[in-house]
């Protein structure tokens, strides 16, 4: 085929295409010269194909997901972000399965390829990944909240190495009345500092439900360390650590070295007789 005028407007299309995941709209089209024409010649001929209204993939559809992600953008129009489950993933962290591509939008649309969601998005709510908008960390978390069931945006926050707890409580702010309005502050209270207190009381009531005996004393000193909870006859120190004192994992590592100190401390004094250190975490208590 010579180099025919559509030939070269084509050509220069699959330039485009190759920069931006494979994926072009009408508008993108009309700027780089095709007609209305041309675009449903292409169609029938199949070096166009749709993927939305509005939105088409050049020469096949086999897209990478960012393509996908933009060809539902494209098909929305403005004012409108890849949100929920599809952000998390844009975002880079674990979101539990689901389907469809998630967006939030002002606008009155629909497509069944797409999940929208009306709402307005603060320039605070958003961020730009692969040339997209997309909501941040924390507004995506309490726009799950409005999905899905407690344990799973629950288990998403759980997944991330930090959360910014002001950020997460201003998203939920902006976000106006929602479904989710409860789960999202339950969210926002489990990651804020409970007093130590709070988690000792729910301790207590937890070895009372099972029958468990209660300990010798609470936050009782040994050597420089403040211990929780303390069974003098079984020599026994349990720590209790809430939320309060693990600002995400890195706190941990914090706390292994701890309960090594304490260990040695332990078996200077007391010899192989001498207390056993073990440390309790929500939801589940595990030996150290």
């Amino acid at each position: 085929m010579g180099p025919s005028d559509p030939t070269q407007r084509y050509l220069a299309v699959v330039d485009w295409a190759a920069w931006h995941f494979g994926v072009v709209s009408r508008t993108e089209l009309a700027v780089l010269g095709v007609p209305s024409t041309t675009i449903a010649s292409w169609l029938r001929t199949g070096r166009l194909q749709r993927l939305h209204p509005g939105a088409f993939a050049v020469g096949h559809t086999a897209l990478r997901r960012e393509g996908r992600w933009r060809a539902g953008v494209l098909a929305t129009g403005g004012d409108t972000a890849l949100s929920h489950h599809t952000a998390m993933l844009v975002l880079g962290h674990w979101v539990p399965e689901h389907d469809g591509i998630h967006l939030t939008t002002r606008r009155e649309a629909r497509d069944r390829g797409l999940r929208l969601h009306r709402s307005s998005l603060a320039p605070e709510d958003l961020t730009l990944r692969h040339g997209l908008w997309v909501t941040c960390l924390e507004r995506t978390l309490i726009d799950l909240a409005d999905l899905l069931i407690w344990h799973e945006p629950a288990a998403v926050a759980d997944r991330l190495w930090t959360l910014d707890v002001p950020a997460l409580r201003g998203a939920r702010e902006r976000s106006g009345r929602r479904m989710g309005r409860g789960r999202s502050r339950q969210l926002i209270e489990r990651e804020e500092p409970h007093t130590r207190s709070e988690f000792e009381r729910e301790f207590l009531r937890f070895l009372g439900r099972h029958g468990l005996p209660r300990p010798t004393s609470l936050n009782e000193c040994v050597d420089r360390f403040i211990v929780d909870a303390v069974y003098a006859d079984a020599a026994l120190a349990i720590e209790l650590d809430g939320r309060a004192y693990h600002a995400r994992r890195r706190a941990m590592k914090h706390d292994r070295g701890r309960d090594a100190d304490l260990q040695i401390l332990a078996t200077a004094s007391c010899g192989s007789s001498g207390r056993t250190s073990t440390r309790s975490r929500r939801p589940r208590r595990s030996a150290g």
